[in-house]
């Protein structure tokens, strides 16, 4: 049992000093002590991913930086490591990948909506070149999948499709 506690301990005393060394280096704004609490809150309800963390604590404090460099927050879905086997897939969500381009942006972005068209909805480019998608979202009948779009939509209401 000691053990565990000790790998635990030493997973989460990497993580500490990696994020520690480099927090100035970080995006102004990034909370980087809740974003590593969350992280370790995440990675202690996956008991895989938890295991992995105690028998190889470098690697996956490795990925979970990079997560908090960016900003991403695991706890809140932006981003994932996801063990399966012994392999580890490491991918961000749509809400991170969001929340990266709101960031990161050279244009302040207002909002971005991103939906999926299926065979019976309604969508076309209207005279001005907007992209629009008439649904019905209670509907249990939209069809098959046939794609999908994001509209961005700028401070200056400025839009992109």
């Amino acid at each position: 049992m000691s053990n565990q506690v000790e790998v635990k301990k030493q997973f989460k005393d990497v993580l500490t000093e990696m994020v520690s060394k480099g927090a100035q280096s970080f995006p102004k704004g990034v909370n980087s002590d809740r974003l590593k609490i969350n992280a370790l809150m995440y990675i202690n309800q996956d008991q895989k991913l938890a295991e992995m963390a105690q028998r190889s604590p470098m690697v996956i404090a490795q990925y979970v930086y990079n997560f908090i460099s960016l900003g991403l927050d695991m706890l809140n879905r932006e981003c994932y490591i996801i063990p399966y086997k012994d392999k580890l897939t490491v991918l961000k969500d749509y809400k991170g990948e969001i929340k990266l381009a709101k960031m990161y942006s050279v244009n302040p972005i207002r909002e971005i909506i991103a939906r999926i068209v299926c065979q019976n909805d309604e969508y076309f480019f209207n005279e001005n070149d907007h992209f629009i998608h008439k649904f019905d979202p209670f509907s249990t009948s939209r069809g098959e999948k046939v794609g999908a779009f994001c509209t961005i939509i700028y401070e200056n209401c400025m839009r992109q499709t």
